[in-house]
């Protein structure tokens, strides 16, 4: 049985409201943290076959007693929350999911 090569990789956020992410298909988000006062994603990503098709993953980030809106309650996986500033910003980080991108 042939093994198909994966790697983690590290994605560097800001803390703006929204932003992209470019990443393999079928990548996998791991972990949410901060490292060096930076928040990052930690993604898994397989390679099979060395092809690497593309997707863009958007991400929003909503400060504690900010108010945000979604169509659908369920449009939104929460990936977690992060503390920058000496936890003086408490920042809630999601992946909006494609099936409810309009």
């Amino acid at each position: 049985m042939s093994q198909i090569p994966r790697t983690i990789f590290k994605y560097r956020l800001q803390p703006v409201h929204e932003q992209s992410i470019t990443v393999p298909v079928d990548s996998i988000i791991r972990h949410l943290g901060v490292q060096h006062g930076e928040i990052c994603l930690w993604v898994e990503q397989y390679f099979p076959n060395g092809e690497v098709m593309l997707d863009v993953r958007d991400i929003i980030t909503v400060g504690t007693g900010e108010i945000f809106f979604n169509k659908n309650p369920s449009d939104l996986s929460y990936l977690g929350t992060v503390q920058l500033y000496g936890s003086d910003l408490i920042l809630h980080v999601y992946e909006r999911l494609k099936a409810y991108q309009a």
